[in-house]
């Protein structure tokens, strides 16, 4: 009976000793497969903060163009004052020309009047 319970014992601890042997063997696994979700996990974080960044330059360019259009329609709206101002000019212009060629005709005409010799 010793020598059947020495074998069982020495089956028992065989077993044992191969069970510890297989969770190191998982456990190994399993750190490696942390080790790597670990590096997912930055990786997408890296990633994440890129597409942050170019999300911003984005931001920043979108608000420069929108200055930027403003000021053409400032420049659009000056041009647009300018071009009345050159409109009630000319308008002026045009006015007084009508007003010198009545006047002319009436000076040929008074000086018609004379005769030279």
């Amino acid at each position: 009976e010793v020598t059947g319970a020495a074998k069982e014992q020495a089956l028992g601890g065989k077993q044992i000793r191969s069970a510890v042997e297989n969770m190191n063997h998982v456990t190994g696994q399993v750190t490696i497969a942390t080790k790597e979700q670990a590096l997912s996990a930055r990786q997408i974080v890296t990633a994440v903060n890129d597409m942050n960044a170019m999300t911003q330059s984005v931001a920043n360019a979108t608000a420069e163009q929108k200055k930027g259009g403003e000021m053409i329609v400032t420049a659009m709206e000056n041009i647009s004052g300018i071009t009345r101002e050159n409109l009630t000019s000319v308008e002026q212009l045009s006015r007084a020309a009508q007003a010198l060629s009545r006047q002319a005709e009436d000076m040929a005409t008074m000086v018609g009047a004379f005769k030279t010799r």
